[in-house]
């Protein structure tokens, strides 16, 4: 969602069609190399195809330089964004489990909590993670994480 906003700032605002597919080029690959998790197999499943169709568009505006070609990649991923932002407001909270198993597993982790580290003090560790996140409703929708 933050990328598409972002490639779409790029493109519109910039007039940066190279600076919008590098943006996006990373998180078509990740699509392309398929799911480690339940949440990311439900996100391709719900989207892989109108994303892979966008990123074709993309590809082809690489060899033909036709604005056209992009035009038609932000029909679909105009449609996705839309599609996600509806979404968005409903999620509350995350499930570590579906999302990140192996953060689920973690613990006694050998990193400090941030903002806890202060030079020649006992480091405060990051023990484990709670199994369900809550998103915090606001404009960057940060994620609480309770140790």
């Amino acid at each position: 969602h933050e990328a598409l906003e972002e490639a779409s700032r790029l493109f519109f605002g910039n007039h940066d069609a190279q600076g919008m597919i590098a943006k996006l080029e990373p998180l078509h690959k990740m699509i392309e190399k398929g799911s480690e998790t339940l949440r990311e197999a439900s996100f391709i499943q719900a989207f892989g195809k109108d994303l892979s169709q966008a990123y074709e568009w993309c590809q082809k505006y690489k060899i033909t330089k036709k604005d056209s070609d992009l035009n038609n990649a932000w029909e679909i991923y105009s449609r996705v964004f839309k599609l996600i932002s509806k979404q968005l407001p409903q999620l509350n909270s995350l499930e570590l489990k579906y999302c990140s198993p192996k953060l689920l597993h973690a613990n006694n982790l050998e990193i400090a909590v941030p903002g806890t580290y202060h030079v020649g003090k006992p480091l405060v560790r990051i023990s484990g993670f709670n199994p369900t996140l809550s998103i915090i409703p606001s404009q960057q929708r940060p994620r609480k994480l309770v140790c």
